[in-house]
């Protein structure tokens, strides 16, 4: 399955929620409160389950830039 296709499906009906919108600040911080101790004399615990995420470079060059790398520029 290429990348296009992943899209595709993430964004079709076939797959309620596949694609949302998150707050990856709110996600950070949860994550960093569940690594810290509770107890002073305990060792930060690992995560077993790591987070991963999937950017479409793109989509956020395009944002970021103003469509410039998109070929969207005027002079």
């Amino acid at each position: 399955m290429g990348v296009s296709d992943l899209q595709t499906f993430l964004e079709s009906s076939n797959l309620e929620g596949g694609a949302v919108s998150v707050d990856l600040l709110k996600i950070a911080r949860s994550v960093t409160q569940r690594q810290q101790p509770h107890n002073t004399n305990r060792k930060i615990r690992p995560i077993g389950n790591k987070l991963k995420l999937i950017v479409d470079a793109e989509n956020c060059l395009d944002r970021l830039y103003g469509g410039f790398f998109s070929g969207n520029n005027v002079i």
